[in-house]
């Protein structure tokens, strides 16, 4: 207690961001770097893009800072009151409770009716090299 039975207080939490570890969902198999079909991972770096180090990028930090002041009042010889105020994240910063570490997503497009063989194509034949085109009407 300070001031005349007039206190305050404060609780400051701060800490850097945890590391994080891009990965790829959605890929067709088979694809190099050790992802096969989607969800199911297989291989060395489990999904993770091979060009990718494990824990490359970092997530945000925490920042937090809380107030508290109070008064305490005597009302008799054994009767106190103690009036408090609470200020929790003071300054209004937004913190991020977690990242989604998804870095790729493939989806590709497949038509809805997709033709089982490509239609054949034919092309007229050339005429012999003796052929020569007519010439031009005057």
């Amino acid at each position: 207690m300070i001031l005349d039975g007039w206190a305050f207080s404060t609780i400051v939490t701060m800490s850097t961001g945890q590391p994080v570890t891009p990965y790829i969902t959605g890929a067709p198999q088979p694809l190099d770097g050790g992802v096969s079909g989607g969800v199911a991972y297989a291989g060395a770096t489990n999904g993770r893009a091979g060009w990718l180090a494990r824990n490359s990028s970092t997530a945000p930090g925490f920042h937090n800072v809380d107030f508290r002041v109070g008064r305490q009042f005597s009302l008799g010889e054994r009767v106190k009151l103690s009036l408090i105020g609470e200020a929790f994240n003071l300054f209004n910063h937004t913190n991020v409770s977690g990242v989604s570490n998804t870095a790729f997503s493939y989806a590709a497009a497949v038509p809805a009716c997709a033709p089982a063989m490509p239609t054949p194509v034919s092309f007229p034949t050339l005429p012999p090299r003796s052929w020569r085109p007519p010439p031009p009407a005057t």
